[in-house]
């Protein structure tokens, strides 16, 4: 069902109009709305993907989410603890309640800058998820080497 609307058009235009009955005033504005709509639309589809686009672009250039630094982080710490850490780097950071090992995280190439910067601002969970990374890696290690009887 077709709803009637009013349009208005300047005085010449609806002279020339009378002089050419033949034109079929309704379905001509019909079809340049029908095209205008559709070119609205498309154009709303091209900003949206070019939307798109520039999200991902700018968070490749800004960077991983902070979730993903986090999970880099505790790989980290696993990968320090088995392939890096010493015994007794082990032994103090998680059986003698030492004092935590910094210099070791804060060289950590795995996190930019600005990112490890941000951390320290906060409440440095970076840190504490490459601590928890190496602490899960050394109570693996340990339990394994205890099977081998070996006493820590």
């Amino acid at each position: 069902m077709a709803k009637p609307i009013t349009i208005s058009v300047p005085d010449d235009l609806c002279a020339e109009l009378k002089k050419f009955p033949q034109i079929k005033v309704s379905a001509v504005c019909q079809a340049a709305l029908k095209n205008h709509v559709d070119d609205f639309k498309i154009q709303i589809v091209a900003d949206e993907d070019l939307l798109g686009h520039a999200e991902m672009r700018l968070m490749k250039e800004l960077g991983k989410e902070w979730s993903e630094y986090e999970k880099d982080c505790y790989k980290a710490g696993e990968e320090w603890a088995a392939r890096e850490a010493s015994l007794e780097q082990l032994e103090e950071l998680f059986e003698k309640d030492g004092n935590p090992i910094p210099e070791i995280f804060n060289g950590l190439a795995v996190v930019p800058q600005h990112i490890f910067d941000r951390d320290h601002e906060g409440d440095n969970d970076l840190y504490f998820s490459f601590q928890d990374g190496a602490r899960d890696m050394w109570g693996k290690i340990k339990e394994r080497l205890e099977s081998k009887g070996y006493e820590f």
